[in-house]
């Protein structure tokens, strides 16, 4: 779970779900990926920005 090393980080606006929690360090490394997932929300798949974006 979550601890002083491995940060909560809420992001809001999904329209299917509303909210989601994430890992920061982790939703760094998918916002950084080359994916083309990475521009998505891990658990619905939901878009969540443009890619190039951020």
């Amino acid at each position: 779970m979550f601890n002083g090393e491995h940060k909560p980080v809420q992001a809001v606006g999904c329209a299917p779900c509303k909210v989601h929690v994430f890992g920061a360090k982790r939703l760094q490394e998918r916002i950084a990926s080359e994916s083309d997932e990475a521009n998505r929300y891990p658990v619905c798949g939901t878009v969540w920005f443009e890619p190039g974006a951020v």
